[in-house]
């Protein structure tokens, strides 16, 4: 249990030092944090998810508003059990996002980011 207190806290700075903006959700990406190309283009977020792992998910193209953007996921579920998916995210606005993922884990997603 120590170890993945330390883990998240880890997480936690390292994350904070590159001050991207964050995202909260619901399944795929409970807390995460944004990394951004240096021209200014979401690259991808990288956070802990609901079921107590990490999650990295990396977006096939340019993010675009209101269209389907496709993506790659990888990550872990309960610390220690390999998870990946490929799935498919609709950017509502700026702030909202849905979307759903096949693969070792299928899910449906909401996030909001801030």
């Amino acid at each position: 249990m120590k170890k993945l207190f330390l883990g998240v806290a880890l997480l936690l700075c390292f994350s904070f030092a590159a001050r991207p903006t964050m995202e909260i959700g619901a399944f795929e990406t409970l807390v995460g944090w944004k990394h951004y190309t240096p021209g200014g283009q979401l690259e991808s977020i990288m956070g802990v998810n609901c079921l107590m792992g990490f999650t990295y998910k990396r977006y096939f193209g340019r993010l675009q508003a209101q269209a389907i953007n496709p993506y790659w996921m990888l990550g872990t579920v309960f610390v220690v059990v390999p998870m990946a998916n490929i799935g498919l995210d609709y950017v509502i606005d700026q702030n909202w996002t849905v979307g759903g993922a096949l693969g070792i884990l299928p899910n449906l997603h909401v996030s909001y980011s801030f």
